[in-house]
């Protein structure tokens, strides 16, 4: 498991298995989202049985960017202070998301793990499929994703039972495409109470055609509101973390 999904395993599902193709997503679905600016989210992240961080997704505003009405989003991710002795992880991600056609016009992260330092930025231009990255142009897929528009952009869907979901995914040099299906339903208990989920199961990890897949994730995102409520992960039953939430404003 990388150390970025363990400091924010509250996105696992969308960083853990994805394989390289070429498709156009789904549309989302034309009403309403389930979600807007002052939505506010907080993952307790818990590993080897303690917790060892937060992550915290956020919708600050919305702005124009570049002429098109996006949704600022931030997404947050420290380890605990008795974590931090061992490995510190200070992660800032940002997505610009199209309020009209939910996927990304920029994307923006600022890493801070250990010794590591790097800070990225990318341009999408959704209407000539090229993203902008490092000073170089790479071809995206139609209606391409990022690592955090992702989450939001699934919660615009009307989920089924039995349904496959293809997404395309971009991370700067490298196209991607998650594959996850909705398993079922299931009750997820709270500290606000029982609430209805879907359960999303990602199903493969392939890489230029090599098998990747190391372990299992599991999301349950609630029926009603799209919001995810918990998300596990294992690797080869060797390493374990799950993401729980603990404070929601919607």
């Amino acid at each position: 498991m990388s150390k970025r999904v363990l400091a924010i395993a509250v996105l696992v599902l969308i960083f853990s298995l994805v394989q390289p193709l070429n498709l156009s997503c789904r549309e989302p679905t034309k009403t309403n989202p389930p979600f807007g600016v002052g939505e506010r989210m907080v993952f307790a992240v818990k590993a080897l049985g303690i917790t060892a961080g937060h992550a915290t997704l956020e919708i600050k505003e919305i702005i124009n960017l570049d002429g098109q009405e996006v949704y600022h989003i931030v997404v947050t991710a420290q380890t605990t202070p008795f974590f931090s002795l061992f490995y510190r992880i200070n992660d800032r991600l940002e997505t610009y998301l199209d309020t009209k056609e939910f996927y990304p016009h920029r994307y923006e992260a600022h890493l801070e793990e250990g010794d590591y330092r790097k800070d990225e930025v990318i341009i999408y231009d959704q209407k000539r499929h090229i993203a902008y990255c490092e000073g170089k142009e790479v071809g995206i897929p139609p209606r391409v994703q990022d690592s955090v528009s992702l989450y939001y952009y699934l919660r615009t869907l009307n989920l089924k039972t039995g349904e496959v979901i293809k997404v395309p995914i971009n991370c700067g040099k490298h196209n991607y495409l998650l594959t996850l299906k909705v398993k079922g339903e299931k009750s997820i208990h709270t500290k606000d109470g029982h609430h209805q989920a879907f359960i999303l199961i990602p199903q493969s990890l392939e890489l230029s055609g090599e098998l990747k897949r190391k372990g299992e994730a599991t999301a349950y995102l609630s029926t009603k509101e799209k919001v995810l409520l918990l998300a596990k992960v294992s690797r080869a039953g060797v390493f374990s973390a799950r993401a729980v939430l603990i404070e929601w404003t919607p």
